[in-house]
């Protein structure tokens, strides 16, 4: 009988070199972890934003149909969570049964890669509405 001898292999332990390999690794994926977290972060204030933007616009159109004098509180009152100075607010009564609200809104973006895609780091965003008096 032939005797079989064992072959063994060094344990490979990680070096120094493979350590700053991972942590070089490390940093490249959350840069990018964190680039695409705080876009979505944005990108939802956005969509709040517009939300609240066109619930405004309702409110204020519905504030209109009794009184012109009554659509800017009306609005201001909707703008949750939003700076009411940075809102402008446009009504008209197109019609004798016709009223019209619009509102303009700038929105700093906070992600500093995505803000230089965008003129002085701002979107805007508007909210619109019409209601009939019938």
């Amino acid at each position: 009988m032939a005797a079989v001898m064992a072959t063994t292999h060094p344990v490979h332990t990680v070096g120094k070199q493979e350590q700053g390999q991972t942590l070089v690794e490390f940093a490249l994926i959350l840069m990018l972890l964190l680039l695409l977290t705080f876009g979505m972060i944005d990108f939802s204030r956005a969509v709040y934003t517009a939300s609240v933007l066109q619930a405004a616009a309702q409110a204020g159109a519905r504030a209109g149909l009794v009184s012109l004098a009554g659509v800017d509180a009306a609005v201001q009152d909707k703008l949750v969570g939003l700076d009411g100075a940075r809102a402008q607010i446009t009504s008209a009564m197109l019609t004798s049964e016709r009223m019209e609200v619009q509102i303009t809104y700038e929105l700093d973006l906070m992600t500093p890669l995505i803000a230089q895609l965008a003129p002085d780091g701002r979107i805007t965003l508007r909210g619109s509405a019409s209601m009939l008096t019938r």
